[in-house]
């Protein structure tokens, strides 16, 4: 018995309808043909979500990311770390940073967006909860025990680098 999720279950958890889903999964997945979802997955699409339905970024904005990096970050990282984290996005070098707590930022970059993850993680886990997933953590520690199959391999371009230290904390 599969423990993944189907794209109509995604779609409705993510409260979209399926061609929407289909179309962010061919323009932004970077695994668009597969047939189930991972509770991990889950979560890099409601991160997509709110970047493009809150954030105003457009598809097309989004499909110039690597966001590969989005997908391995969270099935590779735990989610109290992922509560903890912003995601640092600079739209004039079409990258995507993944910064801890104590990770400084130069809040002067125009071209750069922060974006703390907190609220994202709880209005999701908040969501899956009241659907009646109440084992999510449960399905996310299954699911990074069975990513032996190097579906996300760790990769050493997920480190997060550190800004110059003439720059300032986030709080």
């Amino acid at each position: 018995m599969s423990a993944g999720l189907k794209p109509k279950q995604v779609a409705s958890i993510l409260n979209i309808g399926e061609q929407k889903l289909r179309y962010w999964r061919t323009k932004l997945d970077p695994n668009p043909h597969r047939s189930e979802f991972s509770v991990p997955d889950l979560l890099a699409f409601r991160i997509i979500q709110v970047l493009i339905e809150i954030r105003h970024f457009s598809t097309q904005d989004l499909e110039k990311f690597q966001l590969i990096g989005l997908f391995e970050w969270c099935h590779v990282t735990d989610i109290d770390q992922i509560k903890n984290s912003s995601l640092m996005i600079n739209d004039n070098l079409l990258t995507i940073e993944f910064l801890g707590e104590a990770d400084v930022v130069n809040l002067d970059d125009l071209y750069t967006h922060y974006i703390k993850l907190k609220t994202i993680v709880d209005m999701h886990f908040r969501q899956l909860h009241s659907l009646g997933c109440e084992n999510w953590k449960k399905r996310i520690i299954n699911v990074r025990a069975m990513d032996k199959r190097a579906k996300y391999p760790i990769q050493s371009e997920l480190n997060i680098e550190t800004a110059p230290s003439n720059q300032t904390f986030v709080n």
